[in-house]
This record gives C-alpha cells, structure tokens and sequence, in this order.
C-alpha cells in the first residue's frame, strides 16, 4: 500500500510539473468571428503571452494596404475589431500577420468574405397520406 501511494505522488508530481511548464510557454495566437455589430463582423484575437514576448499585429488587405498595426507586449492579451463591412467586401480577404518578435514566427490568419446563395431542396415521405 505505500509504495502504491508513493508511485501515486510521483505520478501526480510528475504530472503537475508538466502543466506548469506548459502553462508557463506562450500559446499559439487565435482569431475567431464572435458576432456581428451593426451588420460588421466582429473578430477576437486572443494571446496567451505568458513569457511576456513583444508581439506586432497588422491587418492588410491581399494588396499588402496595412488596415492597423499594434505593438503586444500584454501576458493575456484579448483584442476585438470590427471591420468596416463596405471595406471589408470591397477587399473580400483580409492577412491578420501575429508575428513574435522574440524567435520571428509568424501567424497568419487569412479571413475571407464570400457570398453564397443556399438553395434547400426538401424531401417528404408521404406514403401514408390520402391525396384527393
């Protein structure tokens, strides 16, 4: 019984540490869509900058035009941007460029705006409905 519960505690010590050292290491930035504000598309950009990196963030168009650029020094950072919906399908496909200046890895994130037309087509079994 006490070696059990001594392989458990290293175990448990091993397992500990290591989610402290993965807590401790920067995480990969994400973008998603969260809502629309007054037909904009509103987009978040989460940074879990826990080593405390500087990080720059642009956002051009697909002809390199830069929309914004920013300096990210925080240890969470959380950003939301609205996009000018006249813009935005005027350029149809924007680079958000989150680039770490510590070790120069880049994360692109290309955000394209398309239309589609959904035609639904549906299907009923009417085999036992009378029909006049």
């Amino acid at each position: 019984m006490k070696k059990t519960t001594q392989k458990f505690s290293a175990v448990f010590v091993a397992l500990f540490a290591l989610v402290i050292s993965v807590n401790a290491q920067n995480t990969a930035p994400q973008l998603t869509k969260v809502s629309d504000l007054n037909n904009q598309p509103v987009f978040q950009l989460k940074l879990n900058n826990n080593q405390k990196d500087s990080y720059t963030l642009v956002v051009k168009d697909l002809s390199g035009v830069v929309l914004h650029e920013e300096k990210i020094t925080d240890a969470k950072a959380v950003r939301n941007f609205a996009l000018d919906s006249d813009a935005f399908s005027n350029a149809s496909t924007l680079i958000f460029d989150v680039r770490n200046n510590s070790n120069n890895i880049n994360t692109l994130f290309e955000v394209k705006n398309t239309t589609r037309v959904v035609n639904d087509v549906i299907v009923i079994n009417v085999t036992n409905k009378k029909f006049r």
